[in-house]
């Protein structure tokens, strides 16, 4: 879900800026500022995958019925939320790459995502774990 909210805030950060007749150009400067924030939000991406494959891994390889865990390793260590923050990276990338009102784009992303997927997310998983999601809850941030 984090990715279609990111798709539908794009479009219409795009729209916006498109609208008005702007056509951005990206100086070095701005480039520099652009692919930092881009790199950072495709590596967490990436990161978020790679973790919550090997989960699926080890989750289809044991013969557990209570297969499903909770993943707290790699970038979840450090962020409750990495595909909604790779996400929010790369919405800000394009808002700097468009600049000016785009800039409101990743805010109202942040905002959408936690209101329509994070909130509900976090209810299902103190539901399905119970403590251990609320130690986790505790050591690790939503965002950073």
């Amino acid at each position: 879900m984090p990715f279609a909210i990111a798709l539908i805030v794009a479009l219409g950060m795009v729209g916006l800026v498109s609208g008005w007749g702007y056509r951005p150009t990206l100086s070095a400067w701005r480039g520099a500022d652009v692919a930092a924030l881009a790199g950072l939000g495709i590596a967490s991406v990436g990161f978020a995958w790679q973790n919550l494959r090997k989960a699926r891994r080890m989750a289809a390889s044991s013969s557990s019925p209570a297969a499903g865990f909770l993943i707290t390793e790699g970038v979840f260590s450090s962020t409750r939320n990495p595909v909604s923050l790779g996400c929010f990276f790369l919405l800000a990338s394009l808002a700097r790459f468009l600049g000016t009102w785009a800039l409101l784009g990743p805010v109202a992303y942040a905002v959408l995502v936690y209101w329509v997927h994070i909130r509900p997310e976090e209810r299902r998983l103190a539901e399905r774990y119970g403590s251990a999601y609320l130690a986790y809850k505790q050591r690790v941030r939503r965002w950073v």
